[in-house]
């Protein structure tokens, strides 16, 4: 199409593209008219040279299929701030896994990944200084392991009485059912871990995401004891305008038990039947 434009061009000025002169009237014309267009970028590789910065700002290749890209994935690192790139992504897990589990402790893993091995490492140690798995420290016993969501998407499977968090009396509590892994933003308090009972509530940083979709969403369920996943239990509440990180829309997911809404035709619907999502909201109907 570029070059059907440039020579278009061509024919507007009445000149030939061959057997010129280089110092005829036409050629000289040709000459100038090539070379401004080159610098607007009508060509095909001052084209290619004006899309690669807008190309490379949104998307990245797609490590599953070479002739495609992808939209950049995002991530938060170690610190805590949000990152894009699949490189700066596999950094800060590497980082995160580094620095603040520790070199020795159990690989992160996707959910997936990690419900194939099962299984703890004492006081979260799998592997000595130089790499090698200590096999003795291994726990095969599930009741004594706890799978922890720590960032990302990642988990990492941490031995349950090493979990601790401190209730508002500075009473001790053990173990994942009653504290919970903070997200990596959260700075208050001390330690990685809050009692699930004064601090876990609908709104928290695991059950939001950028954008109103996702594949396994989470949400607190109604009582506040236990999380959901899943479209089909938890649905997407914008949080306005002000919420966007980047520029990007946050949504909360909750709970689909209490959900509320009205069809077109004015008849209420309430938990399953209902997929609000504002702006506007939605009533899936039976």
């Amino acid at each position: 199409m570029v070059q059907d434009y440039w020579a278009y061009q061509v024919t507007l000025l009445g000149v030939a593209a061959e057997g010129k002169a280089e110092d005829t009237t036409e050629a000289v014309a040709l000459k100038d008219a090539k070379n401004k267009h080159e610098a607007a970028g009508w060509t095909v590789d001052g084209i290619a040279e004006a899309l690669a910065p807008v190309l490379s700002f949104d998307y990245e290749d797609d490590p599953e299929n070479a002739d495609k890209k992808r939209k950049k994935v995002t991530c938060y690192n170690a610190a805590g701030e949000l990152v894009k790139g699949q490189a700066l992504c596999a950094e800060a897990k590497t980082s995160i896994h580094d620095t603040i589990l520790g070199k020795t402790s159990p690989p992160l893993l996707t959910k997936e990944e990690a419900d194939k091995v099962p299984g703890c490492y004492k006081d979260n140690i799998m592997v000595d200084a130089g790499g090698v798995t200590i096999t003795a420290n291994f726990i095969s016993e599930k009741a004594q392991c706890a799978l922890v969501e720590v960032a990302n998407g990642l988990w990492q499977w941490v031995e349950d009485k090493t979990i601790k968090c401190l209730d508002p009396f500075r009473n001790e509590k053990v173990g994942y059912e009653l504290c919970f892994r903070k997200h990596i933003r959260d700075t208050d308090g001390e330690g990685y871990y809050k009692l699930r009972s004064e601090n876990m509530g609908y709104d928290y940083p695991q059950y939001r995401t950028l954008g109103n979709d996702a594949e396994n969403p989470k949400c607190m369920n109604v009582a506040r004891t236990g999380e959901l996943s899943g479209k089909d239990k938890c649905f997407p509440l914008w949080l306005g305008s002000t919420q966007k990180i980047e520029g990007v829309d946050q949504y909360l997911w909750l709970s689909k038990a209490t959900a509320e809404c009205t069809s077109a035709a004015g008849t209420p619907f309430t938990g399953e039947k209902c997929t609000p999502s504002l702006p506007p909201s939605v009533c899936s109907q039976a």
